[in-house]
């Protein structure tokens, strides 16, 4: 087997990974830098066969994979030659429409995609691939286990063991150990960044429980729609604290999506225990049938509008986004405002988060974060590696290759573009 990183041997996104097999190709992920907008860095990479024609002497590219729909690791997937089969799972799919709803981001058309059953495996001899949930901050990640020819493979794409479904780190552990391991290719996110273990998302929920419980206002939660985990985390916080939570037309189009895969999922409704709809004018609307469906919440009087939210702010905790504060509030937050912040802290150095500080201040408010990494922690990466003992252990997704060198024997550091057989 041939292993080749074409991008992300030596930095945090853009991921790029091949595994080669006699005649076969697969391609895992083909993402953007997270400085996508620099020069060149969304230009497609030279992978030969998956972007432009291949060589005559080359072997075409026999399918490619991608783990989940953060734009790191599918940003490139609209440069993909349409005679290359894309897998992915339903739940990758229903975020990258979800995505490309609200955000500009790319949706593969339906007749590229071939989704994967999730734990039974795909036969391209002679691979042979295991799809397996990760718990991740977006929904439906996934990892791969790859065998061909006697040699096995796993793919972790990005995942961590500190979410709310801690069974699939164990099903993936168990399903790796059912034979040696040759080759383990992870993330190292946080590995060497100085970064101390968080908080897990239980943990993070307790905090903003107690945050919302003390505030004296309305609370603002600040958190990305396809963060399944995360929404779940601020639900409970708000039940507990005794708030309602209300969703945006992009939640609740992601709620609708998934509503029959993850029936335990809030609903939007009047009833114990289910979210409003925010309703203000200016909100994007998703098609698929979302007019109606927004006007039948409405008419069964879920919707929560700037009025309500005025007038009785300790009842609510509302999913914010800083263009809110002129779309829903007219540019001025209510009084004593809360705004619990659940991304990357790194975001808040740009201009519509120093903006967002600025209002809840004016008001009396405040700025809270509560976030846990959606990548794993340090320590858990030492223990997910030495549970597997893998025979050769490539990092990828990080900055600090050489960190690796100090959790196993057989780490290697791999850089971009050069081969590894095994």
């Amino acid at each position: 087997m041939r292993l080749i990183i074409h991008r992300g041997a030596r930095q945090i996104g853009g991921s790029c990974i091949e595994l080669g097999c006699g005649p076969t190709r697969l391609i895992f992920d083909a993402g953007l830098p997270l400085e996508a907008d620099a020069p060149g860095a969304a230009e497609p990479l030279p992978v030969p066969g998956l972007f432009a024609p291949h060589a005559a002497h080359e072997p075409p590219v026999g399918a490619f994979f991608l783990s989940h729909a953060h734009g790191d690791h599918s940003g490139l997937a609209p440069h993909i030659r349409t005679d290359v089969p894309i897998y992915l799972s339903k739940g990758t799919s229903q975020m990258m429409l979800a995505g490309a709803c609200f955000t500009g981001q790319f949706a593969l058309p339906q007749k590229r995609e071939t989704i994967l059953a999730e734990g039974q495996t795909l036969e391209l001899p002679p691979f042979r691939i295991l799809p397996l949930r990760v718990d991740h901050s977006a929904y439906g990640a996934l990892a791969f286990l790859i065998e061909a020819e006697g040699r096995r493979v796993l793919y972790t794409g990005d995942l961590r063991a500190h979410g709310q479904k801690p069974g699939m780190l164990r099903a993936l552990k168990h399903a790796a150990a059912r034979g040696p391991l040759d080759l383990l290719i992870t993330e190292g996110t946080l590995l060497g960044s100085g970064r101390s273990a968080g908080r897990s998302e239980a943990e993070l929920a307790d905090f903003a429980a107690e945050t919302m419980r003390r505030a004296r206002g309305l609370v603002l939660a600040s958190f990305s729609a396809q963060h399944l985990d995360r929404f779940v985390t601020f639900y409970k916080a708000a039940r507990r604290a005794g708030r309602v939570l209300v969703a945006d037309n992009y939640l609740e189009f992601v709620l609708h999506l998934l509503r029959r895969d993850v029936p335990s999922l809030p609903r939007i409704g009047t009833g114990e225990g289910e979210i409003r709809l925010l309703t203000c004018v200016g909100q994007k609307v998703a098609g698929h049938g979302s007019d109606a469906r927004l006007a039948g919440h409405r008419a069964a009087g879920a919707g929560v509008d700037a009025e309500e939210l005025r007038a009785r702010p300790a009842r609510y905790a509302m999913l914010f986004r800083p263009r809110m504060i002129e779309t829903v509030f007219g540019g001025r937050l209510p009084p004593h405002t809360t705004c619990l912040y659940g991304y990357w802290n790194g975001y808040l150095s740009k201009p519509d988060w120093a903006e967002a500080r600025n209002a809840l201040e004016a008001v009396g408010g405040a700025l809270v974060e509560a976030h846990t990494s959606g990548h794993i922690f340090a320590e858990d990466l030492r223990a997910l590696i030495s549970d597997l003992n893998p025979r050769r252990l490539v990092p990828v997704h990080t900055n600090k290759p050489e960190a690796f060198l100090e959790l196993h024997p057989g780490a290697m550091l791999l850089p971009d573009g050069e081969p590894l057989d095994f």
